[in-house]
């Protein structure tokens, strides 16, 4: 079993009920999604440069960083529409992105964030994005 399989199953497992139960869907087109995001936001190297970002939000976690995240996302969640569209893509450990609303995207964080890699939540539009980094930055911002 490859690295990236093992993490395709570990989050398919954890995510089963709400997958099972339409709140979240897997999206396959997740190189697709990324291109967009970096056609949406600029980039610099493989992170978005969130300098360029007008009024982005920035914190940076110095131990807990899922829990830090976690307080990070539903602190911003009003902010982002708790019931628009959204997608979670990421840069490596995934093969597929994951599609669902804030809402519920907020209530299977742990499961989401249960994998080395940079994360984003980002909405369907490509209006906002919301990242995580390995390094533990994490960022939130409306497109420039």
């Amino acid at each position: 079993m490859t690295e990236e399989d093992y993490w395709d199953q570990q989050v398919r497992r954890s995510l089963r009920p709400a997958l099972e139960s339409g709140q979240l869907t897997i999206v396959d087109e997740v190189d697709e999604l990324f291109g967009r995001l970096e056609t949406a936001f600029p980039v610099e190297g493989t992170k978005i440069d969130w300098a360029e970002v007008p009024g982005s939000s920035y914190l940076f976690s110095q131990g807990g960083q899922r829990e830090d995240f976690e307080r990070f996302f539903h602190q911003n969640a009003p902010r982002m529409g708790l019931d628009t569209p959204a997608y979670y893509v990421s840069d490596a450990a995934l093969s597929f992105a994951i599609a669902g609303n804030v809402r519920s995207m907020g209530r299977c964080l742990p499961a989401i964030l249960d994998n080395p890699q940079h994360h984003y939540f980002v909405a369907r539009d490509f209006s906002w994005c919301m990242a995580l980094t390995m390094e533990g930055d994490m960022n939130f911002g409306f497109r420039p």
